[in-house]
Parts: structure tokens; C-alpha cells; sequence
């Protein structure tokens, strides 16, 4: 017997015998928005507040906002770009700078990539040029860091009409919460498609996107150990030969250091160009390397797809979260799946999440969003009905594998004594923490070491002890689920 199918057969005897491999929905499926989807993209925040922004037919957009575990999905904006947006990205930010980043892709100049930022209260924040010119965008891919207030935006954009030599991917960062936004790396080629980034707990971004060479095609993995800086790069491929590869997804477990960080990449590929999909993955490991494509889902009587990937991003977890449609050609069923660093490879039983048939499509695949201290563990989806008809969220209970549901830690405290001054800066926090110092630009400048009474002094000098330039400075504090920032004034 072929060994691909040995594994469906094995696989689907497993289901029968657990008999709990497609654990029901807990509840109906809840609507989110209306009208005919062609695109969505969804963003969470450790308050429990879950973010979802849709494109309509009509060229009508809208950002919807939960702040009741998904019960209820108030519009907090509706916007008209001018034509229909087939593609869309959300970022949404924290603290002092929580904008809410809605990223399209205009067709003028045969694709401009821009950042529509609202406020919290849904009012405009301004609409940033992302990337424009002539360089034609087909697709893009955006993230965030989560370094705090000073978190830095990221995008990835994709010409896959360049011919060798001109810059068919190029890699871009805003330091400006979107309003400026500069190509950090650009790389020559043919053929890139569907680019994914994610980032990690620390500087670590992550890249993903689909190429071939010849009739060869190829699923690509790049890190960035340094905020998406050139030079900065480990490359690694994986060529699947002809079959045909669609939508993959990169994330990494939240958990330092990163060089050490288990991370899962996740696709959809056409097992011979059967018309037989599956969704395999790899994954990386700091002690043992990347390991060999293996199946996530795998069935000969339907075909899974659209996979999405997210981790927590509360410092110190080891889970991640995994979705994707199954489409026996009667009902499209969403499940999800998790699995965390310390055995990467054993992933829970399927755990269905809607009630209702599913929509599908690259662009409207289901959007993982947790919602911490909501009334289950983990994550549920956010995902389009039959027909691409409205915008809907579900979320199950597990019921045979119980995930761990990382507390949430009280408010951290942070004080910084004085506030202006030559310096030393006293400064003192009210529980162990990872506490820096960093420029305007949200740079690093210096790690402190805190004492046991959480108490640390920072004399005005950088990581090589230097004097820096008089100017204004941010310490920030981040631990599990609690991060602060406090600003000072260092004079000269």
C-alpha cells in the first residue's frame, strides 16, 4: 500500500476508535457582519478584546470589535475605499499608540499597498503609504512586534510578474506606528506568492511565502533575528516537486530566548495534482534543526485547506494554534488543533468549531483570534458562511484534551525616579520582569539587570557603556501578561 495512504487509513481508524476527533461546536455560530465577503483579517489583545475587519462585494468595509468573548460584535467603523478590496490586513496596537492598522491594496499603479489607521473610538487616523510606484503588489503580508507601546509594523509585499533582477519581494517597517515606512531588504526572482510573516517574543520576525524553480515548486521559511534588518537572515526550502502548494502560514511558540523558539509552518498542497488536498507542516526546533514535511490533515474523502496559525502572545507560553476547512464537498467543517513546544509534533484531536457550513477561499480562510478569560481555552475562528455569505465566529470547549490557560497577571507597576535629570534613574517595579531602555525610535539601548527587591538604576550609558545624547527615553517593563512603560528626560 502506497505509504501516504497507509497513513489516511491509519489516521481515520484513530478518529473511529477516540471518537472524539470532531468534538461539536459548543454553541450556534455567532454573527459578526453581513453582506458578501470577499476578504477578512482578524487581530486579538490580551484583555480578552477580539478584532475582525471584512471587505464586502459592494466595496463596503468594516471593522468589528468584541469586547464580550465574541457574545456580541458592535461595528466600530464602516469605510469606502472606492473599488472592491480583495485583500486585507489588521494590526492592532497597545498603550499609548493602540491604533487600529487596516492595510488594502489599492490597484492604482497596478497595486499600492496602504495603512488606514482609526482610533480606539473609530474616528480616522490617517490613511500611510505603505509601498507605491510602479513596482506592481499582488500580494502583501503585515505583523507587529510586541514589544509594548513602541511596537514597530511590518509588511511584506510580493510582484510576482518581476523578471530576475528587479525586486519581486520586498520587506518593509514602520518605527512611526505607519505613518513612515522604509524597505529594510529586498530579493530578486520569479514566481513569489502568498507571503505569511508572524513575529516572535522578542526580535525574531518570521517569512514565509511560496516560489518554484522550473516545474519545481518550493515552500520557503525564512527567519529575521534582528526587527526584519538585512543581513539578518537564515533561509531554508522545502521543494514538493509539482505539486501545486497554496496558503502557508509561519508561527513561533512566545518564548525566550528565540534562537531557541519551536516554530511550526504550516500549508496546503495537491497530493499528485489529484485534486486531493492536504495540509502538511514543519518545524524548527533550536536543538535539532527543521524537521521533514508532515501531515496535519490528511483525509482521501475530503479536502483540507486554508490553514491559519497563531500563537499567544503572553511571554512564556509554549502553545500554538492551528486551523483549516475541511470540504467533503457536502459541509465545510472549520477545525482547529494545538500543540505546544515541548512536543511540537503531537497535536490535540480535531475540535470543530462552526455549526453552520462554511465559506472558503485564500482570502476568507478562517482567522484564529483568542480571547483570554473568555469561558473556553484556546482559540476559536472567525470565519465566512455558505456562499461567502456574512462574517461569523464560533469557539468549542475542549473536551478531551484540557489546554492550559495561562493566568492573567495583575497590572505591572513601573516607577522611574526622577523624571528628568542627569542620572543615575532609579527604577523600581513590583515583581521580577524584563526590563530595557530604549530610544524615540523604540531601539534598543540597554538591558538592566533587576535586583531581588525588583530595583534597578540606569546611569545614562548603552549596552557598551557609552554616553548617549541628552533626549528623551522610554523604560520598558514586560512579564507574563503585564507590560509598562515610563518616559524620562536624560540632559546633558
Amino acid at each position: 500500500m502506497h505509504a501516504r495512504y497507509l497513513f489516511v487509513v491509519v489516521a481515520c481508524l484513530l478518529s473511529l476508535l477516540a471518537g472524539t476527533a470532531a468534538a461539536q461546536p459548543d454553541g450556534p455560530d455567532i454573527r459578526v457582519g453581513y453582506g458578501t465577503v470577499i476578504a477578512t483579517a482578524a487581530d486579538y489583545e490580551m484583555d480578552g478584546t477580539m478584532w475582525v475587519a471584512i471587505a464586502c462585494l459592494d466595496s463596503g468595509n468594516y471593522i468589528y470589535r468584541s469586547t464580550d468573548h465574541g457574545l456580541t460584535w458592535p461595528c466600530l467603523q464602516g469605510f469606502n475605499a472606492g473599488f472592491a478590496v480583495d485583500r486585507l490586513g489588521l494590526v492592532v496596537g497597545e498603550g499609548d499608540s493602540n491604533f487600529i492598522h487596516v492595510f488594502v491594496n489599492y490597484p492604482s499603479q497596478e497595486g499600492d499597498l496602504y495603512d488606514i489607521r482609526f482610533n480606539r473610538d473609530g474616528s480616522s487616523g490617517g490613511m500611510f503609504s505603505v509601498a507605491d510606484g510602479p513596482d506592481t503588489i499582488r500580494d502583501f503580508a503585515v505583523c507587529r512586534d510586541y514589544s509594548g507601546d513602541n511596537y514597530w509594523l511590518y509588511a511584506v509585499a510580493t510582484n510576482p510578474d518581476s523578471l530576475v533582477g528587479y525586486r519581486a519581494l520586498r520587506f518593509f517597517r514602520s518605527s512611526t506606528y505607519g505613518r513612515e515606512w522604509y524597505l529594510t531588504d529586498s530579493c530578486p526572482g520569479e514566481g513569489w506568492s502568498e507571503p505569511h510573516i508572524s513575529a516572535g517574543a522578542g526580535s525574531y520576525i518570521y517569512f514565509t511565502a511560496l516560489n518554484s524553480y522550473g516545474t519545481t515548486n518550493v515552500l520557503n521559511l525564512w527567519l529575521n533575528s534582528l526587527w526584519m534588518n538585512a543581513g539578518h537572515w537564515l533561509f531554508c526550502g522545502w521543494p514538493q516537486g509539482t505539486d501545486d502548494l497554496a496558503d502557508p502560514v509561519v508561527g513561533a511558540a512566545f518564548t525566550k530566548p528565540e534562537s531557541l523558539a519551536t516554530i511550526w509552518c504550516l500549508w496546503a498542497q495537491d497530493y499528485n495534482n489529484s485534486g486531493d488536498w492536504d495540509v502538511k507542516y514543519v518545524l524548527w526546533s533550536g536543538d535539532s534543526g527543521w524537521s521533514d514535511p508532515a501531515y496535519l490533515a490528511g483525509t482521501v474523502a475530503a479536502d483540507e485547506q486554508f490553514p491559519d496559525l497563531r500563537n499567544y502572545t503572553s511571554l512564556g507560553n509554549p502553545y500554538i494554534n492551528a486551523s483549516y476547512i475541511s470540504d467533503d464537498n457536502v459541509f465545510r467543517t472549520v477545525y482547529r488543533r494545538y500543540a505546544q513546544a515541548s512536543t511540537p509534533t503531537q497535536w490535540s484531536d480535531t475540535l470543530r468549531i462552526n455549526d453552520g457550513n462554511a465559506g472558503t477561499g485564500s482570502e476568507v480562510r478562517p482567522k484564529l483570534c483568542y480571547t483570554p478569560g473568555g469561558p473556553f481555552s484556546g482559540a476559536g475562528c472567525v470565519f465566512t458562511g455558505a456562499g461567502l455569505n456574512g462574517c461569523w465566529w464560533n469557539g468549542p470547549y475542549p473536551i478531551v484534551i484540557a489546554e492550559p490557560r495561562t493566568p492573567q497577571a495583575a497590572a505591572a507597576t513601573l516607577s522611574v525616579r526622577p523624571g528628568i535629570g542627569r542620572g543615575p534613574f532609579h527604577i523600581r517595579t513590583t515583581s521580577p520582569a524584563s526590563v530595557s531602555v530604549h530610544d524615540p525610535a523604540g531601539r534598543l539601548v540597554r538591558e538592566l539587570a533587576l535586583e531581588r527587591d525588583g530595583a534597578a538604576t540606569w546611569d545614562g550609558l548603552d549596552a557598551r557603556g557609552h554616553n548617549l545624547a541628552g533626549g528623551v527615553y522610554f523604560v520598558r517593563l514586560v512579564a507574563e501578561g503585564r507590560r509598562a512603560t515610563e518616559k524620562l528626560v536624560l540632559q546633558r
